[in-house]
């Protein structure tokens, strides 16, 4: 008997554990990301030398002057949720990056930013030695054209687009694309990039539909002093010279040394003064354009006519 009791003792508690109601777990939400500020960015320029950015961000004025000293090297990243790049907005009315050593910017979007300024420009000027990677830049606005970035740069799967007064001024330095792409953008002269003294590598680069007033629709190349250019599995396609009278519906250049290389490129509904003209070539005397395998059947204007014996089918530059 009494080992039918502690039997029955037994089998009613199992049965009041199993008749009592299940413990609620509370699933808490992951944690909000941090809101990145304008101080962040100021900070990032001047002390710390490094952002991640995990929220979009409105400037509330210009940037201060990198503080070289303090960051010799300055790395602002993107890491917004999903694929979204981390925006940072100049408001329409302020300048971003201005008077680093060295510069990192990775998946970012970097939009309405605004200058008038020789001495800065409105995204990047006064840099020795920038890198740009899986960026937009987007809907600048340079007042002097001078190019919304002036920099010494190395730029990898970007988009430059709908930026007024140009995308890229090259003066006396070098810069280096791959993979960029350059769309609607605006200038009086090379909308897309201006280059003088300086040596522009674009490597599968797409130049779309960027219009300029005078010359050279997306690139302007111009000065015998160091100016060169490589253009290697390009396309250049509705690309315009919209002024009376404009030339270079693509690519302008006048007298260049060393000289400029298409190497298996493309070039598609270029136009200046609504007539076809992928390239302008004026004035070829002491150096040679190469395009390889052979130029287009049509929409090359070379002039004047002793310019010709400069302008050759072949891949020399394109190894």
């Amino acid at each position: 008997m009494a080992c039918l009791w502690w039997m029955f003792l037994v089998l009613q508690t199992l049965c009041s554990c199993l008749a009592m109601p299940s413990a609620t777990v509370q699933v808490l939400p992951p944690a909000s990301p941090k809101r990145i500020t304008h101080a962040d960015l100021v900070k990032a320029v001047t002390s710390t030398c490094s952002l991640v950015l995990t929220s979009d961000v409105v400037l509330r004025g210009d940037l201060p002057e990198v503080n070289s000293t303090a960051c010799p090297e300055v790395r602002i990243v993107g890491r917004c949720r999903g694929r979204k790049l981390c925006r940072i907005d100049g408001a329409g009315k302020y300048s971003f990056i201005h008077g680093a050593e060295r510069l990192l910017l990775k998946n970012l979007e970097i939009t309405r930013m605004r200058g008038g300024n020789m001495g800065r420009a409105p995204v990047l000027s006064d840099t020795t030695n920038a890198t740009i990677i899986g960026c937009r830049v987007t809907n600048n606005v340079d007042l002097i054209s001078w190019g919304v970035v002036r920099v010494p740069l190395t730029v990898k799967n970007t988009v430059f687009e709908g930026n007024q007064g140009g995308a890229i001024e090259i003066d006396d330095r070098y810069v280096y694309a791959t993979d960029v792409v350059f769309r609607s953008n605006r200038r009086k002269n090379g909308a897309a990039v201006w280059n003088m003294e300086g040596r522009f590598y674009c490597t599968r680069c797409l130049f779309e539909g960027n219009i300029a007033e005078e010359k050279g629709g997306a690139v302007y190349l111009v000065d015998t002093d160091n100016t060169g250019a490589i253009f290697k599995s390009c396309r250049f396609v509705g690309n315009k010279v919209v002024g009376k009278g404009g030339v270079g519906g693509a690519v302008y250049m006048t007298n260049l040394d060393p000289g400029v290389s298409f190497c298996h490129c493309q070039f598609s509904r270029n136009t200046a003064d609504g007539k076809l003209n992928h390239v302008y070539i004026n004035g070829m005397a002491d150096s040679i354009a190469y395009f390889c395998p052979a130029r287009p059947r049509s929409g090359i204007v070379i002039t004047p006519k002793t310019s010709e014996a400069f302008v050759k089918d072949g891949c020399t530059g394109c190894n």
